[in-house]
């Protein structure tokens, strides 16, 4: 098909190319003409008139509307060969053609920009095509990548219905087709039916939306959705609201479980009984937790973090000398990548106080190269004390098993030579040994022996009800000066044995509720303690009333008790003089103290060394 382009200056050829074509044109139209007179000759314009349009199409219709002119009137027009016009036939002849011609170049003319015009339509209307395939093909690959998106999305319609959901919000909901949710609302689709309104008021708002809220299935089965809004309009201008969906479910729980975690860690380091401090491949704390903190005495990380963890709690050796880095265990365990376990130090606090710990180091790796490490430690000044403790209670255990066996063994061994004497006397039947003098002595050596081991006896067991908070008081009202005269009396030979004489000088009454037993047991263990210590010098024993206790003293003039020892000598298994130099298990004063004050009352000693000593009893009249 022959396409016709219109001519413009800047599509066809300059001016005088397009005269050159016309006269062409023309001079082709005349020769043709010319050759043909004999068959045209009536017609003599027959073939000017074709001419004239090609001109008019390739040419310039005007030139070749004057050339046929004046070449019909010169070569076909009578007279011939002349431009001689006759009157009037020949001027009409001449107005006609010239008229024709003129029309013929305007029709052809305004058929040439007709069909360009048409030509640039069907282009446009082909362009036009083009662009709709494209854009056909480019909403066809987006509706499928939609339709195929792992993302939920759905429109809704001013009227606050689904238009459209893809396959991944169906699944999503638990719906198996499309028409299930068209024309319903979305507020069916959320636990809260007040989050569809939510939504729409924050994009009329806004423009848009970004929510997270608990969806419901079509099961009614709940899970977690993100949801992103934004403001449409449809094709007729009406309000439309995308949106799109992930379910977050699993993310939510593994954000919840990894909180979760981390608030335990938070809690477990916060509330540790141990320091703890992490630090980076420098060796800079970066985490302190409280107890580290109420430790060390550093009240912020802030404080320590731009320095190596060594010169803020490891600086300084036992001795207080500087601990030079390279020589500490903790940074050399950090460096090697070497874990060290349960090994003991000492730390210094923020203000250098030194104090022992126990201390694990975990340094941590990643693809053979220190990115930090964990120190764990615990300030063992307490449990060192209580070490300190524990051995000095097993020495004193070792030193009361030794007395008391020694202590025990004493009366038996003497009960056994007795015993053993008077069976070879029995042997010889020497009666004469047995006589009621030499029998009476031999009964009291025994009753004494017996007494002094029922003693060490009873003193064990008081220290065992003691420790198990099971003495016995048994309060009853009497006179603490008869008492103390009834013991004095009963004791007064033991303690002129030993060379000291006894005083006592009491009030007229003393009375009030006590265990009489106990009582008498403080009494005596202070007595013995005065003929022991006392050096064969007097004893005196006093009882005092006033307000509302009762004052009893016992004051010796013996060897005295250093002022070190005034507190130790009320402790278990504790003497003021060493246990080779005096017989007893050092329980005597311990069990009269506890004794005391189950009555509500304290006991004390004024002593000087070489002097003597008091021993004051202060004792509430009425129980408390």
């Amino acid at each position: 098909m022959v396409k016709i382009q219109p001519r413009s200056d800047s599509l066809t050829q300059n001016r005088s190319t397009r005269y050159l074509i016309t006269l062409l044109i023309i001079s082709t139209a005349t020769g043709l003409q010319w050759l043909l007179w004999p068959l045209v000759g009536p017609a003599p314009f027959i073939l000017f008139y074709p001419a004239i349009i090609l001109a008019a199409l390739y040419g310039d219709g005007l030139s070749a509307i004057i050339l046929a002119t004046l070449s019909t009137q010169y070569f076909f027009v009578p007279p011939m060969y002349s431009f001689q016009v006759t009157w009037p036939s020949g001027v009409v002849r001449q107005v006609l053609f010239i008229f024709a011609a003129f029309m013929i170049r305007s029709i052809t003319q305004a058929l040439v920009v007709a069909l360009s015009r048409a030509q640039a339509e069907k282009e446009k209307a082909q362009e036009a095509e083009r662009s709709l395939s494209t854009v056909l093909r480019d909403l066809e690959l987006k509706r499928d990548a939609l339709e195929n998106s792992l993302n939920g999305f759905d429109i809704v319609n001013s009227k606050g219905e689904f238009v459209y959901a893809n396959r991944a919000y169906l699944k999503m909901w638990g719906y198996d087709t499309l028409e299930e949710i068209l024309g319903t609302s979305p507020s069916t689709h959320c636990a809260d039916p007040s989050v569809p309104e939510k939504i729409i008021r924050s994009l009329k708002e806004t423009g848009q939306c970004d929510i997270e809220f608990t969806a419901l299935r079509k099961d009614g089965s709940t899970f977690e959705v993100r949801m992103w809004a934004w403001l449409g309009q449809d094709v007729d201008g009406n309000e439309i609201y995308p949106t799109s969906a992930i379910d977050i479910t699993e993310q939510k729980r593994a954000v919840e479980a990894l909180k979760y975690q981390r608030d335990l860690t938070q809690i477990i380091t916060d509330n540790a009984t141990s320091g703890l401090f992490m630090m980076d491949e420098k060796g800079h704390p970066t985490y302190m937790n409280p107890a580290a903190a109420r430790i060390t005495g550093y009240n912020s990380l802030d404080e320590i973090r731009d320095r190596p963890l060594h010169y803020a709690v490891h600086w300084k050796k036992p001795d207080g000398s500087p601990y030079p880095m390279d020589e500490c265990p903790i940074d050399n365990a950090h460096s090697a990548l070497k874990a060290v376990q349960n090994q003991e130090e000492v730390f210094c606090t923020k203000d250098g106080r030194l104090f022992p710990v126990s201390y694990s180091v975990a340094p941590l790796e990643k693809d053979g190269h220190v990115i930090g490490s964990v120190l764990e430690f615990q300030d063992i000044t307490g449990l060192k004390k209580v070490q300190h403790t524990l051995e000095e209670a097993v020495r004193a255990r070792d030193e009361f098993l030794s007395i008391a066996s020694h202590e025990l063994k004493t009366p038996l061994t003497s009960l056994k030579l007795q015993a053993q004497m008077r069976r070879k006397i029995l042997a010889k039947g020497d009666s004469s040994a047995f006589s009621f003098h030499k029998l009476s002595t031999m009964i009291e050596n025994d009753v004494r022996q017996i007494q002094r081991l029922a003693r060490l006896i009873e003193d064990m067991l008081d220290i065992s009800r003691i420790n198990t908070g099971k003495l016995p008081i048994q309060r009853e009202s009497f006179d603490l000066c008869t008492l103390v005269q009834d013991v004095v009396n009963r004791h007064r030979a033991q303690l002129e044995s030993t060379g000291s004489s006894i005083e006592t000088l009491c009030c007229d009454q003393a009375i009030g509720h006590w265990d009489r037993f106990r009582l008498e047991q403080v009494l005596i263990n202070l007595l013995t303690n005065a003929s022991r210590y006392g050096a064969g010098r007097p004893v005196s024993v006093s009882v005092v009333k006033e307000s509302q206790k009762v004052c009893l003293t016992v004051r010796d003039n013996g060897i005295g008790i250093a002022p070190e020892n005034q507190e130790r000598i009320f402790q278990r298994f504790e003497r003021a003089v060493s246990a080779s130099e005096i017989s007893g298990l050092g329980l005597g004063l311990y069990i009269s103290k506890q004794i005391v004050e189950m009555h509500g009352g304290k006991i004390g000693v004024e002593s000087e060394f070489g002097k003597g000593s008091t021993f004051t009893v202060e004792l509430p009249v009425e129980a408390t």
